[in-house]
């Protein structure tokens, strides 16, 4: 059975692979770790999808201008995008396990900063509980692939929608948790706007400490064991070369990129709008949960 290439020391020993087990047939453990990825993404979908729309309000509210509200949602993608890379080097290194726990446990914190953030009446402070939480969605899309690194060809699509599909009800659910967070933000003494942080926090703890119990089996680990050091160095390839050398690859990123530009540009302005008009917490995070489903 090939092993993966020589490492450094730090790298975990590779995992045991189940003798006879060829890398296109269902691996035993791969139900076992769709499982814990729709459970992990479920609660990261919560964490998300309760404070993207409320952070324009608070950003509205702590900046006292509504033009900066779309911070949250710049902030928040840009935190995305700088935790991408590090996430997958460290899954590469360390495996789904530590990177996906590391993320979520980067994103809960970003949650209790915004929370500081309020308390202290801290805009730019804000804005940085916001990158933070931006890790939340480089776990969320690292998870996508962690669903098809064990995945058989034939079931390989049908695993990772089932991924995507979970992380909508954790969406759906968040938003409508502002009014509930309000109601335990004020029992906590919390400063207005910030009780749905509170829930992300958890959250977002509690998709950590899933992916570690669950993952045991390290999907990623797993995967570059039965597929040795070719599954490897194909990892490795670099995505600008691949978008230079696939006109379909620049298409699919152009149409992704604007897509993501008008959805979170109603996501943001909208909770801003209906607060102005008089609606409460309660129908912004329903509107908003609308929007999403």
């Amino acid at each position: 059975m090939p092993t993966a290439h020589e490492a450094p020391n730090s790298r975990p020993p590779a995992p045991h692979v189940p003798a006879g087990i060829h890398p296109e047939q269902l691996h035993p453990a791969q139900r076992t770790i769709l499982s814990v990825l729709v459970g992990g993404q479920i609660l990261g979908g919560i964490g998300m999808g309760a404070t993207l729309s409320l952070g324009s309000l608070l950003a509205a509210q702590l900046s006292g201008s509504a033009a900066w509200s779309g911070m949250a949602a710049t902030m928040s993608t840009l935190g995305a995008a700088l935790a991408a890379i590090p996430l997958a080097r460290l899954a590469v290194a360390r495996g789904r396990r530590i990177s996906l726990s590391t993320g979520a446990l980067i994103a809960g914190a970003g949650a209790a900063t915004a929370i500081t953030s309020a308390a202290v009446a801290s805009f730019p402070l804000l804005l940085v509980g916001l990158m933070l939480l931006g890790a939340g969605t480089a776990v969320n899309l690292q998870a996508r692939f962690a669903a098809t690194d064990l995945a058989p060809a034939g079931t390989r699509a049908r695993d990772l929608s089932i991924v995507v599909w979970s992380t909508t009800v954790g969406a759906v659910l968040g938003p409508n948790l502002f009014g509930p967070g309000e109601t335990v933000g004020a029992a906590l003494g919390l400063p207005p706007l910030t009780g749905a942080f509170v829930f992300a926090a958890a959250a977002q703890a509690a998709a950590a400490v899933v992916y570690l119990a669950g993952l045991r089996t390290d999907p990623l680990l797993t995967a570059m064991a039965l597929r040795g050091t070719a599954g490897t160095a194909h990892r490795k390839q670099s995505g600008l070369r691949i978008l230079r050398s696939t006109p379909h690859a620049r298409y699919a990123v152009a149409a992704v990129a604007l897509s993501h530009a008008t959805m979170v540009a109603l996501m943001s302005m909208t909770p801003v709008h209906l607060r102005d008009h008089g609606a409460s917490l309660t129908v912004v995070g329903f509107t908003i949960s609308l929007q999403i489903e």
